[in-house]
């Protein structure tokens, strides 16, 4: 186990003998599952970030909607997503939902399929990936939402008062003065 300068490569276990290698965790084939990993964690963090926002946005509309049609569904939607902890959702999406569903569509779900657009092919993402997806998407939504609700909030009454006074129409004051703050 003595690499250079007699410093240790890697430890050992007296119990069962067996040897772990540093300079093996960072082999060809492991550097490529590590980079692979990577590159897909950048990806399910973008499209989580892009759906959930806007997601969150259309939430934060219908939770201020003076239609309780509109603002009662979102206070339970923002409800039940809030205070379950993440970690039960996922479970939830990737085992709840596969037990929920039809064997033959878990089994579609989890081949892999591509579509092809002439110059490029789109893989279909795993059903791993989809679990993670709208565990992260509709969590992260509800919480957007509220962070949306807040700042639409901080923008005082007398504010919006003056903008339907000066002639505004709702949706005016909404994109000229309310948004923008």
């Amino acid at each position: 186990l003595q690499a250079r300068h007699g410093q240790p490569d890697g430890f050992c276990s007296f119990l069962d003998g067996h040897c772990f290698m540093f300079g093996e965790l960072l082999a060809p084939q492991y550097l490529h599952w590590l980079l692979d990993g990577f590159v897909l964690t950048l990806i399910l963090s973008l499209l989580t970030c892009l759906v959930a926002t806007g997601l969150g946005f259309l939430l934060c509309l219908a939770r201020l909607s003076p239609l309780r049609v509109w603002s009662w569904p979102a206070r339970a939607y923002l409800a039940l997503f809030r205070n379950t902890p993440l970690l039960v959702q996922l479970f939830f999406w990737y085992f709840g939902v596969t037990a929920m569903l039809p064997e033959g569509l878990v089994m579609w779900l989890n081949q892999p399929r591509s579509l092809s657009l002439g110059l490029f092919e789109i893989e279909w993402p795993s059903f791993e990936f989809l679990a993670g997806f709208w565990g992260l998407m509709l969590y992260t939504a509800a919480f957007i939402c509220e962070e949306f609700r807040a700042g639409v909030s901080s923008v005082r009454v007398e504010q919006r008062a003056a903008g339907l006074a000066l002639g505004l129409r709702p949706a005016q004051v909404w994109r000229y003065i309310v948004f923008p703050q």
